[in-house]
């Protein structure tokens, strides 16, 4: 039995691969943890194939970490993680992304001292949310999302990128209140939240905002809350 899962799990390998188009071998080939087995290799030609990143992903998400080397596990944990909750799949640049073992090669990201020093990704069609993975990138000093599709919430986690100098993520679709989290970024010299549908009701994060980004609220599309009818009008054509 075991036999015949292992044929099964191969047949189904080299199915994926046909679709994606990949090859048997290349310099750059990862080896694909499908069904436990060690001896599958696949190739990827041109990045992550359109609608295929985040199932990679998935897959990948076990054991890749596991075989990089020139960052913690947990920086490349969070980059998979950003990677499957924007659709990577579908981003305008996605060079490199989970197709080698080199994080620090992939479009956008820079290292430093064998850390994640900075992630670019300015109008490049990422879509969904930011996760809460990347709090734990915390040498991270330049957070560049701008310019994109994003949407729900700016995460609390993000609070503990305490070396953050540049937080940018407006011209997004992020909306909710801006967590008080975000007071703590001390050393953040640039902050821009412009153009999204975001709220501030705790002090601390109203107060901190305020001084970093000054027009912030100006910027926001939030609908005016607390509105009351003082008044129903009436016009019938006939009664004229």
């Amino acid at each position: 039995m075991k036999t015949g899962f292992f044929i099964t799990a191969l047949l189904l390998l080299a199915s994926i691969a046909g679709v994606l188009g990949w090859s048997a071998s290349a310099s750059s080939a990862i080896p694909y943890p499908a069904a436990g087995l060690d001896t599958g290799v696949v190739t990827a030609g041109n990045g992550v194939h359109a609608g295929m990143g985040t199932t990679l992903v998935r897959a990948l998400q076990p054991t890749f970490c596991d075989n990089v080397g020139e960052i913690p596990g947990g920086e490349c944990q969070a980059l998979l993680a950003l990677y499957e909750s924007t659709d990577g799949g579908h981003w305008a640049d996605n060079s490199g992304w989970v197709m080698t073992y080199t994080p620090c090669s992939w479009y956008g990201v820079t290292c430093a001292g064998g850390h994640v020093s900075a992630l670019s990704l300015p109008t490049n069609q990422l879509t969904g949310n930011i996760p809460s993975e990347l709090g734990g990138v915390a040498s991270l000093q330049y957070l560049y999302l701008n310019g994109n599709q994003l949407n729900g919430a700016i995460p609390p986690q993000l609070g503990s990128l305490t070396n953050l100098l540049d937080l940018s993520v407006q011209n997004n679709a992020l909306s909710g209140e801006v967590p008080a989290e975000l007071a703590s970024l001390v050393n953040l010299s640039v902050l821009d939240v412009g153009y999204n549908a975001l709220a501030a009701s705790d002090p601390a994060a109203a107060s901190f905002l305020d001084d970093r980004d000054p027009d912030w609220r100006q910027t926001q599309t939030v609908p005016p809350a607390d509105l009351h009818v003082t008044a129903v009008t009436s016009r019938n054509p006939r009664t004229r």
